[in-house]
Order: C-alpha cells, then structure tokens, then sequence
C-alpha cells in the first residue's frame, strides 16, 4: 500500500541531514509533504480500483469565484479478502485502513491566498499469531489541519504564515478471555 493518495500530492522532500533553517533547526528528520495547487476552474477527478484497495479524489470550483475544493479518499477491502481465502491461518486476520484529504483555495485580490488543508486516516487491524494472546486488536489514526496565507509584496518578496495541529492516536487490546482483557491507548 502506498503510504499517501498520490492524486492528492504535488511532491515530497526528505531531510535526513543538513535541514534547512526554514524548518526550525531540527536535530533529526523532516518529511515534508505537499499538497497540490488548485489553480484551475474546472471540476475535475481521478482514482483506480485495486485488488485490495481503491482510490478516488475529485476537485470542483465553488461558484464562479469561490474557492476551489479537493476531497481524496482511500479505503481497502482486504478484511473482505482475507476471509474469502478458505483453509488459511490469513482467514481470521483482520486489516483495514482507510484516509481522507481535504484542501481549500481562495484567492484574495491579486496578492493574497488562504488554503484550508486536513488529512485523516485510521488504520485496524487483527492478528492471530502476533502474540502469545491471540487476537490482538490494534488501531491507530492520525488527524492533521492546517491554515497558510500567502502574501505577495512584490515580484522578490513573499511571505507565508502557517499555523497547523496534529493528533495521533494508537490503541491495542484484547478481549477474548475477560481474565487476561486490557486496552492500552495513547493520544
């Protein structure tokens, strides 16, 4: 599985090392991930249909002068797959994920650009043999939303102010014998 909605991106750029000052002087990594502009007027759509999963983003003006607006999804059916795979340990094993991406484009005048981004995916999945308990349950999502304006002094001097908040949650249980059931999770 691809880790992101390829139709929803303009690019990725990895630091490993030497990171830039405009990403606040990190001691470790960045990955930055970008979405596309939406700079044309016109609806628009792309996807694909998988063996395991299927994809679907469409991009729409909203009136003659509003904002442009992208929504993206993912989702797999491989929980569905999985069971149809008959005399197998795979049959009792359970994964899924599924993702949404939204953006929205306003111009403001000629000098200004205010984009609305969010991003959410939550993933589950069931193993039987992962552990000494069997049927372990795990899942985890992350929900990401962000606002940047965009400023144009002149044709040298652009400026940009980004504000954004990140949440990431993980749970991992277990509830087949009520003796040995715990539920750990974190946010």
């Amino acid at each position: 599985f691809f880790v992101f909605n390829s139709d929803a991106l303009s690019g990725m750029d990895l630091y490993k090392s030497g990171i830039p000052a405009s990403y606040g002087g990190r001691l470790s990594s960045v990955f930055d991930v970008k979405t596309r502009n939406l700079n044309e007027r016109k609806f628009s759509g792309s996807g694909g249909i998988g063996v395991v999963t299927s994809r679907l983003t469409l991009e729409t003006p909203i009136g003659k002068k509003g904002p442009m607006l992208m929504v993206g999804g993912r989702a797999t059916y491989s929980d569905y797959v999985l069971k149809k795979i008959t005399d197998s340990p795979l049959q009792n094993n359970e994964a899924s994920f599924y993702d949404l991406v939204a953006k929205l484009d306003q111009k403001i005048g000629d000098k200004d650009e205010i984009s609305v981004s969010g991003y959410y995916s939550f993933d589950k999945f069931q193993l039987s043999s992962d552990t000494l308990l069997s049927y372990t349950d795990f899942s985890y999502s992350n929900k990401v939303l962000s606002v940047n304006w965009k400023h144009t002094f002149n044709e040298n001097w652009q400026g940009n102010l980004h504000a954004g908040v990140t949440q990431y949650d993980y749970d991992i249980g277990y509830d087949v014998l009520p003796t040995q059931a715990f539920r750990i999770d974190f946010g």
